[in-house]
């Protein structure tokens, strides 16, 4: 995942989700993004179920890895 600022083009964030991928996971779902309270605070928020078999919640403002969990 790569986020850009839309105004520059600059890199913001990435977040690999397969590191070491060699069986090629291609991560083409779409990611939904929300904003809802995580562990007790409003966060924005993306949800992406992963090709690699696992769900994870990622804060899309700074691509900090929030939560991980087998799908």
């Amino acid at each position: 995942m790569v986020a850009l600022d839309a105004d520059t083009g600059k890199l913001k964030w990435f977040f690999q989700f397969t590191p070491h991928d060699s069986y090629d996971y291609d991560s083409v779902q779409i990611p939904v993004l929300a904003d809802m309270d995580w562990q007790g605070r409003p966060t924005k928020v993306m949800l992406w179920a992963n090709r690699n078999g696992f769900f994870y919640v990622l804060d899309r403002t700074t691509g900090n890895f929030s939560w991980v969990s087998p799908s």
